[in-house]
């Protein structure tokens, strides 16, 4: 079992959370080693919601991708939805970064999200169910 497709997504996504996991210190450090919470600071709490959203959508996702390209899923699909799940994952964190939280680049990369583990998630209870 290869799962080029997952691996290409998973290697994409950890190259995405080391720098909003360093930006998340960083600041800590900058405001005095806040060690919990985001200390009333806009910037703290943007940079720990794309870190954080990151760590909430990314492994469900990428289970779900994994599970359907080791069952064959059609590479269509699988391709697809790998990168719905990465684009998506980068323009969120860009949007929560960057842009007000109601930014057109992190809702899109929502919507992205979505559709990137929908699919596969439909596409197993298929296989499971009906073959």
């Amino acid at each position: 079992m290869n799962l080029e497709v997952t691996s290409l997504a998973a290697a994409s996504l950890g190259l995405l959370l080391l720098p909003l996991a360093l930006m998340v210190s960083m600041q800590r450090v900058k405001l005095g080693n806040v060690v919990f919470g985001h200390a009333d600071n806009d910037t703290l709490l943007r940079r720990i919601r794309a870190h954080g959203n990151l760590i909430e959508y990314a492994p469900l996702s990428l289970i779900l991708l994994g599970l359907s390209e080791a069952q064959n899923a059609s590479s269509w699909l699988v391709t697809t939805s790998a990168v719905l799940l990465v684009f998506g994952r980068y323009m969120h964190a860009a949007g929560t970064l960057i842009a007000p939280s109601s930014a057109p680049p992190r809702a899109i990369g929502m919507l992205m999200t979505h559709a990137s583990y929908i699919a596969p998630s439909l596409w197993l209870l298929s296989h499971v169910f009906f073959g």
